[in-house]
């Protein structure tokens, strides 16, 4: 799990109107108010997320940014979770912000929930407590927490991380020397929500603490009560980032922080959750500060980390940060060289650090889907980080590659005594010829028609070297003699995905590639309450939910089947003929 500050905002957007962290000034980004360190690799985005700024690119184009407000750039980020293996995030929800601009983190907040939903990741409500008001701020969290619950309704999301039985809410800062918080009050304030809260309000509660937690000195509040409120959390998560520079200062962290911490967890039965970061620089934010000062060694300072924490017996990791460029901690893509950055300003490139030439702008995320990959699989930890590849794709590959598929034959058992169809997730046979860095087609031979249609299906999910689990991603080929037709908003009809003539729809990318919405188009079905509609599948039929907009409905991920025989059915992730 990632940290997601979320906290990028522009003029324009519709939202907060202004160039929070992007600027020190109301005024666009120039060289003389920008805020961040690292400048993000934009080229993916499209021209309705950027918002112009005083920069510019070698070419003379205008060196746009992009809002956490749009929730296009969200799902975008929630895609690359997908695409590289990272389970989800903890979206960060400033006390002090919330407070004066409710509706805008409540919009961040729900573009991480629809993209989570929409790419299958998994999403934790953070309350930072940081610019909050000390005077009311026990009300402040649990009135808007009610919210979330109540109104936003976040924890009926099937996509909201829940933990021991109940929902994950974390709460960073309580504790720290620099930060708000009387004993007392953090203590009624955590039994409120593990013991004397309604029952849908109470949590499964994780702390965001000190380093020096267990000593009670350094970054951390002294009063020995603060001893008893860090073991009164279920789990515990101390801060990390900024308390070493180096592979060797990482070591003595593990020694002298990690393992004790841990062990000191376990005593009292909490869980532990390390943090790891990729490194460090806040030069153009805080201009006293060195530039590059905790450098990044092309992600050999991330993976000792990562190396550290697993090999010490730690099962779960948080990674700060997914999107942090103004201090320099981002993991997601991020410009290779200075090529890539505006022609003013001063910004660091993941060529910085001398003898890591060529890093590819989404050299972290395959850093931590690889982390992640052996977490989920176990096995030894490498010490050492998986050298570079050219395609900068997964670089774990499986030693027996899969293939073609015919999906009626092999998911059909998932569908038998009326069992909900939750795609995803594909068996498959190991025989044929695979495409290129994990990906395979899938030969539509099943159906009784469009059987020269092929589906090219991307990314490795699973263990590395079992062959038979693999990841759909949303991303289909669509090879035909004729171009599929063409609606508004390049959405198609999908004759690969619906026998008997029904619409979904589609987002197109170039060419041929398609990009799968999560929409279904209104097929002149029965529509029922709540947004309900049957679609008819020979002689059974598919219920769909959540109605978006007229004619519109969002796919929630699960079919049930509900009478009569299948006939040839087959499930591909979220898509059910």
């Amino acid at each position: 799990m990632a940290g997601y500050q979320g906290w990028f905002y522009t003029e324009g957007d519709d939202g907060y109107d202004d160039w929070k962290h992007w600027s020190s000034s109301k005024n666009p980004p120039a060289p003389d108010t920008v805020t961040i360190d690292m400048w993000p690799d934009l080229r993916e985005y499209d021209a309705d997320e950027l918002y112009p700024t005083k920069f510019q690119y070698r070419d003379g184009s205008n060196a746009g940014v992009y809002s956490a407000y749009n929730l296009k750039t969200v799902e975008r980020h929630c895609r690359w979770m997908a695409e590289y293996g990272i389970d989800g995030v903890f979206v960060q929800r400033f006390l002090g912000e919330v407070q004066k601009h409710l509706f805008v983190r409540d919009r961040v907040l729900e573009n991480v929930r629809k993209g989570a939903e929409t790419y299958g990741r998994v999403f934790v409500n953070m309350y930072d407590i940081s610019s909050g008001e000390e005077a009311t701020m026990y009300e402040d969290i649990i009135n808007d927490w009610k919210h979330l619950v109540d109104d936003e309704k976040i924890t009926q999301s099937d996509r909201y991380l829940h933990h021991d039985g109940r929902p994950l809410l974390a709460i960073w800062g309580f504790g720290f020397s620099d930060r708000m918080g009387e004993p007392e009050e953090v203590a009624r304030l955590i039994n409120w929500f593990k013991n004397n809260a309604e029952e849908k309000y109470r949590v499964t509660l994780m702390g965001g603490v000190p380093t020096k937690w267990r000593m009670l000195t350094g970054d951390s509040k002294s009063d020995p009560q603060w001893g008893d409120i860090y073991r009164s959390y279920d789990i515990l998560s101390p801060w990390t980032v900024g308390r070493f520079r180096d592979n060797e200062g990482a070591d003595r962290y593990l020694r002298d922080y990690v393992n004790p911490d841990k062990a000191e967890c376990d005593k009292h039965n909490i869980d532990y959750l390390p943090v790891v970061f990729p490194g460090f620089s806040t030069n153009n934010l805080k201009p006293e500060k060195p530039f590059n000062e905790i450098p990044r060694k092309g992600g050999t300072f991330l993976w000792r980390q990562f190396s550290n924490v697993i090999s010490s017996g730690n099962v779960q990791v948080y990674v700060a940060m997914f999107d942090e460029v103004d201090e320099g901690a981002a993991i997601f893509k991020l410009t290779e060289n200075d090529e890539q950055t505006p022609t003013t300003g001063e910004f660091l490139t993941l060529d910085a650090d001398e003898g890591f030439p060529n890093i590819p702008n989404d050299w972290y995320l395959t850093l931590v889907g690889a982390a992640t990959g052996f977490l989920k699989n176990g096995g030894d930890f490498p010490s050492t980080i998986p050298s570079l590849q050219s395609t900068s794709k997964p670089i774990l590959q499986p030693t027996t590659m899969p293939v073609a598929l015919s999906p009626y034959r092999e998911l059909t058992t998932r569908l038998d005594g009326r069992k909900p169809c939750i795609g995803n997730t594909f068996s498959v046979r190991a025989k044929d010829s695979p495409i290129s860095i994990g990906g395979f087609k899938v030969r539509m031979s099943g159906t009784r028609r469009n059987s020269r249609t092929l589906i090219t299906v991307f990314t490795k999910r699973g263990d590395p070297s079992n062959s038979n689990r693999w990841e759909f991603v949303h991303e289909i080929r669509v090879k035909r003699k004729r171009r599929p037709h063409l609606h508004d908003l390049g959405m198609f009809e999908c004759p690969v995905i619906i026998a008997s003539g029904k619409r979904q729809a589609f987002y197109i990318r170039t060419g041929n590639r398609y990009i799968y919405s999560t929409e279904v188009v209104n097929p002149s079905n029965v529509i029922k309450e709540n947004g309900l509609f049957d679609v008819i599948n020979g002689d059974g039929v598919i219920n769909a939910q959540k109605k978006r907009a007229s004619g519109k409905y969002v796919w929630n991920g699960t079919v049930v089947y509900r009478k009569g025989a299948l006939g040839p059915a087959y499930c591909l992730d979220a898509q059910t003929a």
